[in-house]
């Protein structure tokens, strides 16, 4: 292709790309429902009820537990990058009180309705540091023991031990 060919096509190319009108395209915005709360989560994470419209929900990702209310939306427990919880990984909950437990803190955490704390116990030391996953009406907390694993593999089993203590 010579010079004089190739800035023609040129020409032609570039006046056929641009100088038109920008055409407007229709928008559509949906609503989300009532019972849908946006959060910054990837995975689905931990949730406990907590009543009504309020959950305690844990996020390992993000490192973070919340109430998730679908009327006021997501509030962080212990606030913003608060040392008081740091790396959750389970919640359950006790009549309107959520339990965060916190591997890192070795140690779970007890929260009110409203997101406030209401005390928190540590990992018993009988039970080699094992965080409750259950608490009954009773009171009685309820936690998971696997076998200690030996040099040959065994404890290594798919059973594991519920201990039950007062909480």
């Amino acid at each position: 292709m010579t010079s004089g060919r190739l800035s023609r096509w040129l020409a032609v190319a570039l006046a056929a790309c641009g100088g038109g009108e920008r055409q407007e395209y229709p928008t559509a915005e949906f609503p989300y429902p009532a019972d849908t709360v946006l959060v910054p989560y990837v995975n689905v994470p931990v949730a406990a009820w907590l009543g009504g419209v309020r959950w305690v929900v844990v996020s390992n990702e993000f490192n973070e537990a919340a109430l998730v209310d679908f009327q006021g939306g997501r509030r962080p427990l212990g606030g913003e990058g608060d040392a008081e919880i740091r790396n959750p990984f389970g919640v359950f909950a006790s009549a309107d009180t959520g339990w965060v437990t916190d591997w890192a803190m070795r140690r779970s955490t007890r929260w009110t309705s409203v997101g406030s704390p209401a005390g928190m116990m540590p990992a018993p030391e009988a039970l080699r540091g094992a965080l409750p996953s259950a608490r009954d009406a009773a009171g009685q907390l309820y936690f998971e023991i696997r076998p200690e694993p030996g040099r040959d593999g065994s404890g290594n089993r798919d059973s594991a031990s519920v201990v039950r203590m007062s909480g």
